[in-house]
């Protein structure tokens, strides 16, 4: 079950180098500009996935309702993050009709409901995560 919200990830990967250097930071929220991860956690009712890489954090929480999973993303900026860089994002995620994307000053919330094969089961939606989180982590250690 791919997480449509990487493709916010990736625009705004391109857009960091702007907003890096920039003076106009509109974030006060203290992620590392170099620190790269991602972990999943199975809960008593769904999963969460945590990736965070060039100073934004990204939780996304996984929950079955009945044959669909619906995907609530919170996308949260760190302080190298100026406003216009966070606004030309969420417009940018504002673009996939089917989701509910929320705008605030340092972040962007992104709700989708898509069908799954998964069958509610916790344990595969949980290895299913992990897999992208792999993913994920071989994606950025490639890039170094």
């Amino acid at each position: 079950m791919k997480n449509k919200f990487g493709l916010g990830i990736l625009f705004v990967s391109t857009a960091f180098f702007a907003a890096c250097g920039s003076d106009s930071s509109s974030s006060s929220n203290s992620i590392p500009v170099d620190e790269v991860s991602c972990s999943v956690k199975q809960k008593s009712n769904n999963v969460e996935k945590t990736e965070i890489v060039m100073g934004m954090k990204t939780v996304s929480t996984y929950t079955f309702d009945g044959d669909s999973l619906v995907i609530s993303s919170v996308m949260t900026f760190g302080s190298v993050w100026d406003a216009t860089t966070i606004n030309a994002t969420c417009e940018n995620q504002k673009t996939d009709t089917e989701a509910t994307v929320t705008c605030e000053s340092d972040k962007i919330t992104v709700v989708t409901k898509e069908k799954t094969l998964l069958n509610n089961d916790l344990t595969l939606l949980e290895m299913d995560q992990k897999a992208e989180c792999d993913d994920f982590m071989d994606t950025y250690e490639e890039a170094e």
